[in-house]
């Protein structure tokens, strides 16, 4: 911006505080553009947390079940020598 707009307009990225900001933003885009109204955050927050650890057991048997294909494969191999 140049000075003249500068002091029409007194605004300065140096002075916005980032997380209420951010934070801001997140719950008016949670009210006005998914229409969710403020009540039902904690129920998001548990279907949230309830999500996150499916997603991580989900993972978690499927890598171990990569990991004991791959050994059994692995000494399959081993026993044709």
């Amino acid at each position: 911006m140049n000075p003249a707009d500068r002091q029409i307009f007194n605004f300065d990225m140096d002075n916005l505080t980032w997380d209420s900001y951010l934070r801001h933003m997140i719950l008016g885009m949670r009210v006005y553009i998914t229409k969710d109204p403020m009540s039902t955050l904690d129920k998001g927050r548990e279907k949230y947390r309830k999500l996150k650890i499916a997603h991580y057991t989900l993972l978690t048997v499927i890598t171990i079940l990569l990991v004991w294909g791959f050994i059994s494969l692995i000494i399959r191999i081993m026993s044709f020598f």
